[in-house]
């Protein structure tokens, strides 16, 4: 216990001496603002344990429960993920929420307005999508193309917006 608390404490004090007030490449949160460095540019990894808060990340974002951003590149871990604005990389959790999207999204309940890549979930959601769908229920209104695998696609723009099994544009 003393060497974590040994540990944690010099981390605290290299990001305060070594980063402007509004960027650090580490950043260890509990809730929102309650955070050690309280910034709003991580290039890193950032730590939560309840909420955590960076409008700009690229790196590691990894909490208990719930992970926000806007401007995401990199891998984000939590019980919910959240990226508001655009986003690159990784979504690893129950719930995956996501305005623009490239990349990855892997959990229980997938969605997104904008997104470019692949969704592995029960079920997938997306206003717009390029990629790939996996899951129990896959539903997107506008495809560019792609292609949906699971008991029930839906691509609501498409000529046969039903289908079991698979349903695909290209």
């Amino acid at each position: 216990m003393k060497k974590l608390i040994a540990v944690v404490s010099l981390l605290v004090v290299m990001t305060s001496m070594s980063m402007a007030k509004d960027s650090s490449w580490f950043k260890l949160s509990l809730w929102d603002e309650i955070a050690v460095p309280n910034v709003e540019t991580v290039k890193g990894f950032e730590l939560g344990l309840i909420y955590s808060n960076t409008p700009t990340l690229t790196g590691l974002q990894w909490n208990l429960i719930y992970n926000r951003t806007e401007d995401f590149s990199g891998l984000q871990m939590a019980l919910v993920n959240n990226v508001e604005s655009t986003g690159t990389g990784v979504q690893l959790g129950a719930v995956n929420l996501a305005s623009d999207f490239t990349g990855l999204s892997w959990g229980w309940i997938n969605s997104a307005d904008d997104f470019n890549g692949v969704n592995i979930g029960l079920v997938n959601y997306a206003k717009n999508y390029k990629g790939l769908q996996l899951g129990i229920v896959n539903y997107v209104e506008h495809m560019e193309k792609g292609l949906q695998i699971g008991l029930v696609n839906i691509i609501t723009d498409s000529k046969l917006p039903v289908m079991i099994i698979a349903n695909a544009r290209f």
